[in-house]
């Protein structure tokens, strides 16, 4: 009978242990989080996955947007959660692609850092994500404020947009931006404590240029043939021997109606603004240069510029217009010389200019 007595508070002893145990294990069950990702990845996309860059090339300069918030993608409920236990919802930036190399102000004054895009080195995106619950977008970068921090609710969701930045001067007409992760997504508890989260991923993106299609119709590579003059033809700086080149012409052709604009660059002097053609290696002359003229009018001289189809550009001019349903637009032009130093000698004369149109 004693061993039994033993045995029952041996066993009584027991019970009480395992007891106690269980209610401690069940004590932090009941603080569990109630939410959970409904996928731990999600993925914000453009419909289509393709945006068109609508100015030449070289004009985006970098910080320039090269498109509008082409990706702006809704996640209506990406956790799920059985009360209201929200108290807040987070994003932490989380590019892999690299630190933030510029910053971009959007038309709302709102600065977003640009991140390097992955596929590019002339090419970024910025990021903005807004809390169904708030108002506002808030830019992926570091040290992000909270996206929702308020009374505790059920259901969170986000909008995600995404733009474009060039980086650097572009010189591709196709750009393929690949898939990057963007940031994390938490819902905090009022406690701070994290109940779920999910990575954020941009997808792929790919950018096109298409240049309006006006083709060039005769020789891309013309020679000029000079007259023959004398020495004794100039009589000072800026002054200009009557004889000129044979008439020669730039035609084009386009498909659509299209405004023509064109700038004349000085191949030996590419930052030359002047009206001067400058001699170009292989001259044994010294002392002149050159002059061409539009229309064979001794009144509209070439100004030269910067080898750019930005509209604007320094010294560009108005080639012409293609009518409505296209046609062809041509432009005749005459050569001569022009004294620019105080002493002109005698000997063959070289110069190279080229011509860039700009197309609106």
């Amino acid at each position: 009978m004693k061993n039994l007595v033993r045995l029952f508070a041996t066993a009584g002893w027991a019970m009480g242990w395992l007891a106690f145990g269980f209610f401690l294990l069940a004590a932090p069950g009941a603080a569990q989080a109630t939410c959970s990702a409904n996928n731990p990845t999600l993925l914000a996309y453009a419909q289509p996955s393709t945006a068109e860059l609508t100015k030449p090339l070289d004009s985006y300069q970098a910080g320039d947007p090269l498109t509008g918030w082409v990706v702006d993608f809704t996640f209506p409920g990406p956790f799920t959660c059985t009360a209201n236990d929200i108290k807040s919802s987070i994003a932490t930036a989380n590019v892999l692609s690299g630190a933030p190399v510029n910053t971009f102000t959007d038309e709302s004054g709102i600065q977003y850092p640009v991140y390097p895009a992955i596929g590019s080195t002339e090419i970024g995106f910025v990021v903005g994500i807004r809390d169904l619950n708030a108002a506002a977008f808030t830019p992926v970068g570091p040290n992000m404020p909270a996206l929702y921090d308020g009374s505790l609710v059920k259901n969170v969701g986000f909008e995600v947009r995404v733009r474009y930045i060039a980086t650097a001067r572009l010189t591709l007409t196709k750009y393929t931006i690949n898939q990057s992760t963007a940031a994390k997504l938490e819902i905090r508890d009022a406690s701070d404590g994290t109940l779920a989260s999910a990575l954020l991923n941009i997808a792929t993106m790919t950018l096109l240029y298409t240049s309006p299609t006006c083709t060039l119709t005769g020789e891309t590579n013309p020679t000029v043939k000079l007259p023959d003059v004398a020495v004794a033809d100039f009589n000072g700086i800026g002054s200009t021997p009557s004889k000129l080149s044979s008439s020669f012409s730039i035609e084009l052709h386009c498909v659509t109606a299209t405004a023509i604009y064109a700038t004349m660059t000085d191949s030996s002097s590419p930052s030359n603004t002047s009206q001067n053609l400058n001699l170009a290696s292989g001259s044994t002359a010294t002392g002149v240069g050159l002059r061409l003229y539009k229309n064979e009018q001794a009144d509209q001289v070439v100004s030269y510029g910067p080898d750019s189809s930005t509209l604007g550009n320094t010294n560009q001019w108005l080639f012409g217009s293609a009518p409505a349903g296209g046609g062809n637009v041509s432009l005749s032009f005459t050569a001569g010389y022009v004294q620019t130093a105080n002493q002109v000698t005698p000997g063959s004369v070289r110069a190279v200019s080229t011509i860039t149109f700009a197309y609106q």
